[in-house]
């Protein structure tokens, strides 16, 4: 725990931190443009006009440190693959979100990494680094989120009957913010009901029927953005599956 400046405020984190500047830049502009200490009968030439501009000014800065606040739940559970999971972890940090990591219990989860061996027909799985989910599913609030991330691997074979996942993942739906799926995350999205109606997806190859079967549409291609929704297929389709989930965030956040 820091101690911010002369105030003595208690600041845990970043996002704390910008809570802390935008409460002081509003109660600080509120002093010098407010109505009650600088009334508009007091204002002279353009004056009011520069009020206003202010204040304008003022909405804005605090738009955009609301949005640097802005969280994404990740969701993972063992044998999650280390790719899918870690490469959206670091790129949504990098680019400023808090992201939260959710799993069946706040735990220590053991991922695996997926790799198809020359000569195989499917993937072997060896063990990879472990990743500490912060929060359980059953205390998530989606309101409380800007976007949606479901890493691959083997997790979601067991994590599709997760009533509790499947509660937020149908609520990020229903308000139509971003969610992003990466190869065998796909089964949590059709369990939820996500592609009914003929929504397209992709997904690897061997996961099409997850698709098919449950209203989408496959498609095979690194990226599919189908509404609020961006899927690929694995995890060497990892840039640009972030690049568009950003830009879906981005879009959202505009309004």
């Amino acid at each position: 725990m820091q101690r911010v400046g002369e105030w003595g405020h208690d600041v845990n984190s970043v996002p704390d931190f910008i809570v802390f500047v935008a409460a002081e830049l509003s109660s600080l502009l509120d002093q010098r443009v407010g109505d009650s200490l600088i009334p508009d009968d007091h204002l002279h030439g353009d004056a009011p006009r520069r009020k206003t501009r202010f204040i304008h000014w003022s909405d804005t800065v605090l738009s955009i440190l609301e949005s640097a606040m802005a969280k994404i739940l990740l969701v993972i559970g063992d044998a999650a693959e280390v790719l899918d999971t870690f490469y959206p972890l670091h790129r949504l940090q990098e680019a400023g979100f808090a992201v939260d990591v959710a799993g069946p219990e706040a735990r220590s989860y053991h991922l695996v990494l997926h790799e198809r061996p020359p000569g195989w027909d499917i993937t072997e799985e060896r063990p990879g680094y472990h990743l500490q989910a912060n929060v359980a599913f059953r205390n998530v609030n989606a309101d409380e989120y800007a976007g949606l991330v479901i890493s691959g691997g083997r997790a979601p074979e067991y994590l599709r009957y997760d009533s509790e996942l499947l509660r937020l993942t149908r609520a990020f739906f229903a308000s139509e913010k971003p969610v992003a799926s990466v190869c065998h995350g796909i089964e949590i999205v059709a369990a939820a009901g996500g592609l009914e109606g003929g929504r397209e997806a992709t997904t690897v190859a061997k996961c099409a029927l997850d698709i098919t079967q449950f209203g989408g549409k496959y498609v095979d291609r690194e990226v599919c953005v189908s509404g609020n929704l961006v899927t690929a297929r694995t995890w060497h389709d990892n840039p640009v599956w972030m690049r568009e989930f950003l830009k879906l965030l981005s879009m959202h956040s505009a309004g």
